[in-house]
């Protein structure tokens, strides 16, 4: 490396001497807002648990087994999740309803299905008008093309005859179109 320092290393060594002060400072306020130590705080040493399990002396057995029997009576007689929601379930709404309401809850429901299905009849009668209505205009199309092929097949035919008869306007430099409009004036509406 050179004997001279970097760019980096200047920056490098503004942002570390940042930082620096900052965790300087930092511990200093945290020193400042310590308490004193009291004497209350002395840590005093515990006993171990474990001593007086070991004793094997007979009233302290019979204390434990009676405290144990006594958490497990309160356990046994004390109401579980699973009971508490089952009386909630047949005090609530929710618990099986009379016959009388059951017959009404049916009634309301095969009301809400004739609902439905007439709702189904009346989107199938809608799809089907509009499917007549699409053959309507298939149909309308297809008369239309025959119409205009028929009316393409008598003009030709007049062509043929007007063609039989082209070489009178030929001599004249008429064209179909005009021997047409010619020969069939009386037929064209007047200006």
């Amino acid at each position: 490396m050179s004997a001279r320092r970097g760019l980096r290393t200047r920056v490098y060594d503004a942002n570390m001497s940042m930082v620096e002060n900052n965790y300087r400072a930092a511990l200093e306020r945290l020193e400042k807002s310590r308490r004193a130590p009291s004497l209350d705080r002395e840590v005093k040493p515990r006993a171990s648990p474990f001593v007086s399990r070991y004793d094997f002396n007979g009233a302290d057995l019979d204390e434990e087994l009676q405290v144990a029997r006594s958490r497990a009576s309160r356990v046994i007689h004390e109401k579980s999740t699973i009971d508490q929601r089952a009386e909630q379930f047949r005090s609530s709404s929710l618990a099986p309803a009379p016959v009388s309401s059951a017959l009404a809850l049916e009634g309301e429901f095969d009301d809400q299905v004739q609902a439905t299905l007439d709702r189904i009849r009346a989107s199938k009668n809608l799809l089907s008008q509009l499917q007549s209505d699409d053959a309507l205009e298939s149909y309308r199309s297809e008369t239309r093309s025959k119409l205009s092929e028929q009316t393409a097949r008598k003009l030709a035919d007049k062509m043929a005859m007007v063609n039989s008869d082209e070489d009178d306007f030929v001599s004249t430099g008429m064209t179909a179109r005009k021997a047409l409009k010619y020969k069939y004036r009386k037929y064209l509406p007047r200006d």
